[in-house]
């Protein structure tokens, strides 16, 4: 079942997509966005190594230790949680989601999307709409 709704997507954000863009255009190396979505509900004993208790929002100090500069783009808001990789293109950041989608397989009804630059969107603004709707959600981003 897809989902639908409004993604309030910042600035900095938005920023951080075109400063990679242009960076990806200059070296000619792709870069991703990846879009992890999950239900807003208690999960026990995901990682051993984090508290017993995570939301699909503590993702992100997972997404750190495992791909580390992609913090940086970092965008949570409650359910979702998107991110960029740099220098990365399909193959890379598919064994990046496929080790994600095993270390959070406990958090519930979660979803993976990616969309890579420039082969989905020439446009890096576009990017994560079509990371979301991998994911098997629509969303109109403000």
């Amino acid at each position: 079942m897809e989902r639908t709704g409004r993604l309030r997507v910042t600035e900095y954000f938005r920023a951080r997509l075109a400063e990679e863009a242009r960076r990806s255009e200059r070296y000619n190396r792709d870069f991703s966005v990846a879009f992890i979505s999950c239900q807003e509900t208690e999960a026990r004993q995901i990682f051993n190594s984090l508290r017993p208790f995570l939301r699909c929002t503590d993702v992100v100090e997972v997404i750190r230790g495992l791909v580390g500069a992609a913090s940086e783009g970092l965008r949570q808001e409650r359910e979702r949680v998107a991110f960029i990789m740099p220098e990365t293109g399909r193959a890379e950041s598919q064994a990046v989601m496929e080790r994600l989608k095993a270390d959070l397989s406990d958090l519930p009804d979660l979803r993976l999307g990616l969309a890579v630059f420039p082969e989905d969107a020439q446009n890096p603004q576009d990017l994560l709409a079509l990371a979301a709707r991998d994911a098997g959600e629509t969303f109109e981003t403000s």
